[in-house]
């Protein structure tokens, strides 16, 4: 009791001094005003006791009669800045609008700051223009090669917002007969730089490649050259067959990707020791090594190609090239596999004639014409090998061992039957001896 009245006592002196609790009531949109700088740490109560001209327990005494207290005005504070953004959320939805072509599409931000994010990692032209044109469809809603419209369009960004949609794009392209396992992987890309988190089921089990028994046999590899140097004149404004051949047994012995015919620099000789390695080049111990800078996340991996000493001599004068002469030599590919599956398309297996294009258009078909060179490797490296998928993933320069899978996956049956000899050559045997007869090589 005595000390109630003590502190009463206390706050009648202090009032007298600093002035009394009204004037706090008088202005009390501004005392809140500076309560909220307190709870956001730039004053203190008494620089706000201060300001008033009243005692710091006056000001206490003053926001313990009205219910106040620096916790509730944070979490006061806190729910505005909340409220706030939502509305700028909310605001910034609405400009989402999806973009009339290709070009409005290449101009929205996010689109810009993707493309620059893949750039800035050294990804190819082909990859930065394939994943933009997939991503385009997607905020379209539209399964291009089908032609099929499966949802409204959006704003790019919508589909990894609202999984629902790709869904959607996924059970429709299912029900078409896309591969969706790919299709997922693409997705997976976009979704990737955006740096959205996918749910589950967006994962694939086992990608190994819709075309894994693609490959040109050593037969292939001879009618090859057989058909180029037949049908040169078709093609010679745009590539020599000199240079044809010579960039088909580079991409062939190294199982190097298109890039790698131009982003190469020569070495110098190399001899080779393991027993294993020269036995699978039929007794050959020589290479002449190029290592080139192919595709990577960060950068360009680092690929050692070695070619062989008798195939030497066809591969020195014309590799590297340059990336105008690999643009030119693309258009000399794919007329001579379109004479190729004319001629002897019986010859070649279901997912050779696919991946060359058969029945596809022009667009599809430029995609595959240098990479079937890599599928010919590693199927032709795995059985000259006997099966060592360590040392082809070396020589091949892939990453993960199970990534070989993509191109070289055998059946169990293939596995149990009888080969012929194989050796990792680009002609080997009866097929060599052929091509030096009829002046292939």
């Amino acid at each position: 009791m005595k000390n109630k009245k003590l502190l009463k006592l206390l706050n009648k002196k202090k009032e007298g001094k600093y002035g009394t609790s009204k004037v706090l009531d008088l202005r009390k949109d501004e005392v809140l005003r500076e309560l909220k700088k307190v709870a956001s740490g730039i004053k203190t109560l008494e620089d706000v006791a201060k300001k008033f001209g009243v005692g710091r327990t006056t000001l206490y005494y003053w926001m313990r009669k009205n219910k106040i207290s620096i916790q509730k005005i944070t979490d006061e504070m806190k729910k505005e800045l909340e409220a706030k953004l939502e509305r700028k959320i909310r605001k910034k939805d609405l400009a989402l609008v999806p973009p009339e072509d290709f070009d409005e599409f290449l101009s929205i931000e996010i689109v810009q700051q993707v493309k620059q994010k893949m750039m800035s990692a050294n990804k190819t032209e082909e990859h930065i223009n394939q994943t933009l044109l997939l991503w385009y469809y997607l905020s379209k809603g539209k399964l291009a090669r089908a032609n099929v419209q499966v949802y409204e369009p959006v704003h790019p960004i919508i589909p990894f917002k609202n999984f629902e949609l790709l869904d959607k794009y996924l059970a429709k392209a299912r029900e078409i007969g896309y591969e969706v396992n790919a299709l997922k992987y693409k997705i997976k890309t976009i979704a990737k730089w955006l740096n959205v988190k996918l749910p589950p089921e967006f994962e694939t089990k086992e990608y190994k490649g819709k075309y894994s028994e693609a490959e040109l046999n050593v037969e292939l590899r001879y009618l090859f050259l057989k058909t180029a140097k037949e049908i040169e004149q078709r093609y010679i404004k745009y590539a020599t067959y000199e240079q044809v051949r010579a960039s088909a047994i580079y991409l062939f012995q190294g199982g190097g990707r298109k890039e790698s015919l131009w982003n190469t620099e020569a070495l110098g000789w190399k001899t080779a020791k393991n027993e294993d390695i020269i036995r699978m080049y039929n007794g050959i111990n020589r290479f002449f090594v190029y290592r080139s800078k192919e595709k990577g996340k960060e950068e360009k991996a680092r690929h050692k190609i070695l070619i062989p000493e008798p195939f030497v001599k066809y591969v020195i004068p014309y590799i590297p090239m340059s990336v105008g002469e690999v643009k030119k030599l693309e258009k000399a590919f794919k007329i001579i596999f379109e004479e190729m599956l004319r001629r002897y398309g019986d010859k070649m297996n279901r997912d050779t004639k696919a991946y060359l294009g058969e029945n596809k258009n022009s667009f599809e078909r430029k995609m595959k014409i240098f990479h079937i060179w890599r599928h010919t490797f590693a199927r032709e490296g795995l059985r000259a090998s006997k099966w060592n998928m360590y040392i082809i993933s070396k020589l091949g320069k892939w990453d993960k061992v199970d990534n070989l899978k993509i191109y070289g996956d055998f059946g169990i049956d293939e596995l149990l039957e009888t080969h012929q000899e194989s050796y990792l050559l680009f002609l080997y045997n009866e097929w060599l001896e052929k091509a030096v007869k009829e002046k292939l090589l």
